[in-house]
Protein backbone atom coordinates (compact mmCIF):
# COMPACT_ATOMS: atom_id res chain seq x y z
CA UNK A 1 0.00 0.00 0.00
CA UNK A 2 1.29 3.36 -0.80
CA UNK A 3 1.96 6.19 1.47
CA UNK A 4 -0.59 8.47 0.00
CA UNK A 5 -3.15 5.89 -0.16
CA UNK A 6 -2.28 5.30 3.36
CA UNK A 7 -2.59 9.02 4.10
CA UNK A 8 -5.92 9.20 2.47
CA UNK A 9 -6.95 6.40 4.54
CA UNK A 10 -5.86 8.26 7.60
CA UNK A 11 -7.39 11.41 6.68
CA UNK A 12 -10.60 9.79 6.10
CA UNK A 13 -10.23 8.01 9.71
CA UNK A 14 -9.69 11.18 11.49
CA UNK A 15 -12.36 12.89 9.56
CA UNK A 16 -14.63 10.28 11.66
CA UNK A 17 -13.10 10.73 14.71
CA UNK A 18 -12.89 14.28 14.74
CA UNK A 19 -15.58 15.80 12.84
CA UNK A 20 -13.31 17.81 10.71
CA UNK A 21 -14.56 19.93 8.06
CA UNK A 22 -15.45 18.36 4.47
CA UNK A 23 -13.46 21.13 2.55
CA UNK A 24 -10.45 20.40 4.79
CA UNK A 25 -10.58 16.46 4.21
CA UNK A 26 -11.60 17.41 0.50
CA UNK A 27 -8.29 19.58 0.36
CA UNK A 28 -5.60 17.05 2.12
CA UNK A 29 -7.51 14.08 0.04
CA UNK A 30 -6.58 16.46 -3.03
CA UNK A 31 -2.94 16.64 -1.88
CA UNK A 32 -2.69 13.31 -1.13
CA UNK A 33 -3.73 12.37 -4.58
CA UNK A 34 -1.19 14.36 -6.64
CA UNK A 35 1.60 13.27 -4.06
CA UNK A 36 3.48 10.67 -6.83
CA UNK A 37 2.57 7.12 -5.76
CA UNK A 38 6.59 6.14 -5.53
CA UNK A 39 7.06 8.77 -2.45
CA UNK A 40 8.25 6.65 0.23
CA UNK A 41 8.97 7.90 3.80
CA UNK A 42 12.49 6.79 4.93
CA UNK A 43 12.57 6.44 8.75
CA UNK A 44 15.39 6.11 10.82
CA UNK A 45 15.73 3.33 12.86
CA UNK A 46 15.35 5.50 16.40
CA UNK A 47 12.15 7.21 15.06
CA UNK A 48 10.57 4.01 13.74
CA UNK A 49 11.06 2.59 17.43
CA UNK A 50 9.75 6.09 18.71
CA UNK A 51 6.77 6.06 16.60
CA UNK A 52 6.17 2.14 17.70
CA UNK A 53 6.49 3.17 21.36
CA UNK A 54 3.43 5.86 20.80
CA UNK A 55 1.76 3.41 18.65
CA UNK A 56 0.84 5.88 16.43
CA UNK A 57 1.47 6.00 12.63
CA UNK A 58 3.55 8.52 10.68
CA UNK A 59 0.54 8.15 8.31
CA UNK A 60 -1.49 9.16 10.75
CA UNK A 61 0.68 12.21 11.92
CA UNK A 62 1.65 12.83 8.48
CA UNK A 63 -2.15 13.17 7.64
CA UNK A 64 -2.89 15.38 10.91
CA UNK A 65 -0.27 17.92 9.94
CA UNK A 66 -1.55 18.01 6.38
CA UNK A 67 -5.06 19.01 7.65
CA UNK A 68 -3.24 21.86 10.15
CA UNK A 69 -1.69 23.22 7.30
CA UNK A 70 -4.59 23.41 5.33
CA UNK A 71 -6.46 25.53 8.58
CA UNK A 72 -3.44 27.48 8.40
CA UNK A 73 -3.49 28.29 4.79
CA UNK A 74 -7.10 29.31 4.98
CA UNK A 75 -6.72 31.32 8.25
CA UNK A 76 -9.15 28.87 9.53
CA UNK A 77 -9.46 28.95 13.18
CA UNK A 78 -12.39 26.57 13.72
CA UNK A 79 -10.64 24.27 11.64
CA UNK A 80 -7.32 24.20 13.21
CA UNK A 81 -9.59 24.20 16.19
CA UNK A 82 -10.58 20.60 15.52
CA UNK A 83 -7.06 19.17 15.98
CA UNK A 84 -5.47 20.92 19.05
CA UNK A 85 -5.77 19.32 22.45
CA UNK A 86 -6.51 21.60 25.28
CA UNK A 87 -4.83 23.30 27.14
CA UNK A 88 -2.58 24.41 24.59
CA UNK A 89 1.05 25.76 25.03
CA UNK A 90 2.24 28.21 22.66
CA UNK A 91 5.94 29.29 23.05
CA UNK A 92 6.39 32.23 21.65
CA UNK A 93 9.55 35.65 21.90
CA UNK A 94 8.05 38.70 23.49
CA UNK A 95 10.30 41.78 23.96
CA UNK A 96 13.19 39.51 23.48
CA UNK A 97 12.13 36.82 26.25
CA UNK A 98 11.00 33.44 25.62
CA UNK A 99 7.40 33.36 27.04
CA UNK A 100 5.01 30.41 27.18
CA UNK A 101 1.19 30.88 27.04
CA UNK A 102 -1.20 28.62 27.63
CA UNK A 103 -4.62 28.69 25.51
CA UNK A 104 -7.75 26.84 28.00
CA UNK A 105 -10.06 26.31 24.67
CA UNK A 106 -11.46 27.22 21.26
CA UNK A 107 -12.46 30.54 21.99
CA UNK A 108 -9.47 31.57 23.46
CA UNK A 109 -7.42 29.76 20.00
CA UNK A 110 -10.53 31.46 17.90
CA UNK A 111 -9.57 35.10 19.29
CA UNK A 112 -5.59 34.83 19.74
CA UNK A 113 -5.58 33.21 16.44
CA UNK A 114 -3.73 36.45 14.66
CA UNK A 115 -1.41 36.64 17.79
CA UNK A 116 -0.34 32.73 17.61
CA UNK A 117 1.09 32.22 14.26
CA UNK A 118 3.50 34.94 12.95
CA UNK A 119 4.43 35.09 9.55
CA UNK A 120 7.63 33.32 9.61
CA UNK A 121 6.31 30.56 11.59
CA UNK A 122 3.33 30.63 9.40
CA UNK A 123 5.08 30.12 6.56
CA UNK A 124 7.70 27.53 7.66
CA UNK A 125 4.75 25.59 8.84
CA UNK A 126 3.26 25.60 5.26
CA UNK A 127 6.74 25.04 3.61
CA UNK A 128 7.11 22.03 5.44
CA UNK A 129 6.69 18.55 4.02
CA UNK A 130 4.92 15.87 5.79
CA UNK A 131 6.85 13.29 3.72
CA UNK A 132 10.17 14.76 4.68
CA UNK A 133 10.72 12.85 7.72
CA UNK A 134 14.02 14.72 8.42
CA UNK A 135 11.86 17.67 9.51
CA UNK A 136 9.98 15.67 12.30
CA UNK A 137 11.06 14.81 15.97
CA UNK A 138 10.15 11.99 17.81
CA UNK A 139 11.26 12.15 21.48
CA UNK A 140 9.67 11.63 25.15
CA UNK A 141 8.04 15.10 24.59
CA UNK A 142 5.93 13.49 21.54
CA UNK A 143 6.00 14.12 17.85
CA UNK A 144 7.48 17.35 16.13
CA UNK A 145 6.62 18.64 12.62
CA UNK A 146 8.17 21.56 10.40
CA UNK A 147 11.47 21.41 12.77
CA UNK A 148 9.56 21.36 16.29
CA UNK A 149 7.34 24.25 15.12
CA UNK A 150 4.19 22.09 16.00
CA UNK A 151 3.58 19.07 18.56
CA UNK A 152 1.61 16.00 18.25
CA UNK A 153 0.54 13.87 21.43
CA UNK A 154 2.12 10.22 20.57
CA UNK A 155 -1.34 8.54 21.03
CA UNK A 156 -4.10 7.78 18.79
CA UNK A 157 -5.72 11.16 19.08
CA UNK A 158 -2.95 12.88 17.20
CA UNK A 159 -3.75 16.26 18.45
CA UNK A 160 -1.53 19.33 18.68
CA UNK A 161 -0.73 20.34 22.01
CA UNK A 162 2.41 22.95 21.55
CA UNK A 163 2.53 25.14 18.92
CA UNK A 164 6.34 27.09 19.40
CA UNK A 165 5.97 30.92 17.24
CA UNK A 166 9.82 31.41 17.66
CA UNK A 167 10.53 32.13 14.05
Amino acid sequence: MSIPFKIALCVLSLCVLTACNKNAADEVSRAVATTPAHATVALSAQTKTCLKEYGVSYEQLAAQFALFQAALQKDSPSEASALISYPLRVNLIKNGQHVSKVIKNTAQFTMRWPQLFSDGVKQKILAAHAEDSNQMICNDLGIGFADGLVWFYGDSSAQIYVVNNIG
